[in-house]
């Protein structure tokens, strides 16, 4: 797909031409997964004479996320966190990236605050406060997150 994805359309040669050297495909192989990927409808195929002109049907940003989410159920039962962890763990991760990383958590965290103080303003003041002295007493929370929350 990367190919598609680069060139718009492609015929089969044109696609075994690009992996020359990258991929040691015999044609077979790559008309084979042509074929395939048209079957899954993530390609289409014109008839142009005597071959066929392939197009992506479906995005690049699609096709990381349905792949993504197939093996983070697969492979971590579709435990988001575990997946992170684990990588966390085995990745050799530069500074500027952890710092990424941490905003992106913070900012998840913050928009789950915010979550639970619209869900708290739409209850009684009585259930609301019930409700988040629970929710403060299964997790520990940091400042952050705490200042976040007002009721």
């Amino acid at each position: 797909l990367d190919v598609l994805w680069r060139m718009g359309t492609a015929t089969a040669a044109d696609g075994i031409a690009d992996l020359a050297g990258v991929r040691e495909w015999n044609h077979r192989t790559v008309r084979t997964l042509l074929t395939r990927l048209v079957e899954k409808r993530a390609l289409e195929a014109k008839p142009d004479g005597r071959r066929h002109v392939y197009r992506p049907v479906v995005s690049r940003e699609k096709c990381v996320r349905q792949v993504s989410r197939s093996f983070l159920d697969k492979v971590f039962a579709g435990d988001m966190a575990e997946l992170l962890i684990h990588f966390t763990r085995q990745a050799k991760i530069k500074p500027e990236q952890i710092a990424r990383l941490r905003k992106l958590l913070d900012e998840k965290q913050l928009a789950g605050a915010r979550s639970i103080r619209r869900h708290l303003l739409n209850m009684s003041p009585v259930q609301g406060m019930k409700t988040l002295l629970e929710v403060l007493a299964k997790f520990k929370t940091n400042d952050s997150l705490l200042s976040s929350v007002r009721v």
